[in-house]
Order: structure tokens, then sequence, then C-alpha cells
């Protein structure tokens, strides 16, 4: 997949979601975030809580290019390729329609591509988060440096759990029944890097440990 491509596509879907009228149309959804974080009920809460759902969806192309260097570092791309192509694919395929549909002259549904742009996003990160968690528990770092689960909650409830609960459970089964163990071990990755690592507060692809909704100053502690 041409990451370029992905992430022009996203850029231009993005572009013709006007983010006020969005808001608008979700705002239910948005009002259950506000009470889970004690948001005020106001048109501020309501700009950074999209702010953050647009940065959800432009942190896809970045992630994916920093699993694809990083499999070819540490030798793993057979493990991670897999879930890559799952991910992204159906995320690309997403991008593709929208734009199509925009290209037909159908009017745009700012709600609908919203949603249909969040869901292809939501898969990626909830694969990551799971193949982050599998990896920590394994070797005490995770794969990539940014902390998910918290987004991943809160883009849950924007997109309903009728979608992610069905996907939830399909990434759960893909990680438990997958080789990611077997493949760090055949990896041999240097015990002396990886604790280095873990005493710097990185991942294994370097980066600093970070919680991406904490960054939108969205925590749930």
């Amino acid at each position: 997949m041409n990451i370029s491509t992905l992430k022009q596509n996203i850029e231009m879907i993005l572009v013709e979601i006007d983010s006020t009228s969005a808001a608008k149309g979700i705002a239910p959804r948005l009002a259950k975030v506000i009470r889970i974080f004690n948001l005020p009920d106001q048109t501020d809460s309501h700009t950074q809580l999209m702010a953050f759902l647009f940065d959800y969806v432009r942190s896809v192309p970045v992630n994916i290019s920093t699993l694809d260097e990083l499999g070819r570092r540490h030798k793993i791309t057979d493990l991670l390729q897999p879930y890559i192509n799952l991910a992204s694919n159906y995320l690309d395929s997403t991008s593709r329609t929208l734009q199509h549909q925009s290209h037909q002259g159908v009017p745009v549904d700012v709600n609908e591509h919203l949603l249909a742009i969040l869901q292809g996003a939501y898969i990626f990160n909830r694969l990551l988060e799971e193949l982050n968690d599998e990896i920590e528990n394994f070797i005490g770092i995770p794969l990539l440096g940014v902390n998910l689960m918290t987004a991943n909650i809160i883009v849950h409830d924007i997109i309903g759990d009728t979608f992610a609960n069905r996907l939830d459970k399909i990434i759960e089964s893909m990680v438990e029944q997958s080789t990611v163990t077997k493949s760090i071990i055949e990896a041999q990755l240097a015990s002396h890097h990886v604790n280095a690592l873990k005493q710097a507060g990185q991942a294994l692809s370097s980066e600093n440990l970070t919680d991406f909704a904490g960054q939108h100053n969205l925590s749930m502690f």
C-alpha cells in the first residue's frame, strides 16, 4: 500500500467534513464522552473532541509507516505485515469509496463520512493497541510509544457498540491466535537494548511513551 496516497485520501475526506456541522450531527455521541470526562457541555468541548477525532484518523498513516520501519529494523516484518494489511486495507477502501462518491457529485453527508472514516481508523488503532499490549507483556515494552487505550474507548463510544464490539472480538481473537511471541523470540532482540529502552521509558520503536488522548487533555485518571 502507498502510505502517502492513503494519507492524501484521508486529508481530502477530512477537508470535506465541516467540523462544526459534524459536531452537531453527532452531538448525542459527543455528549456521552463529555459526561465521562466531565467536560463542560459547551462549544469548546465539541471543538476539543472534533480536533481529537480528526487527529485520531490522521495518526494512522504515521503509525503504519513507523510499524513498517520497525519491522525492517528488527526483522519482524512477517509478524507485523498481516496486521498492517488488514487494518490499512479497510481504511484505504473506505477512503477510496468516499472519494469516489464525492467525485460522482454525491452530496457529502458529513456525519456518514466522519463515522465511516472513524471506523476505518478504529480498526487499525484497536489492532495496534492489542499488539502493543501483547508485546509489552512479553518483553516489557510496547511496539510503538503511543498508548491508544483511552483514545479507543472514546472512539468506541462515538462509532457505537454495534460496530465496535463485533470488531473488538475479531481483533482479540486474531491476536490470541497469532505467533507474536514466537516471532519476537526468533527476532533475537538484544536484551540490553530492550532494557535500555525500558529504562528510558521508550517503546521498541525508540519513541517516548505518550498517551494519545492525554495529548488532547482527555484523561480518565
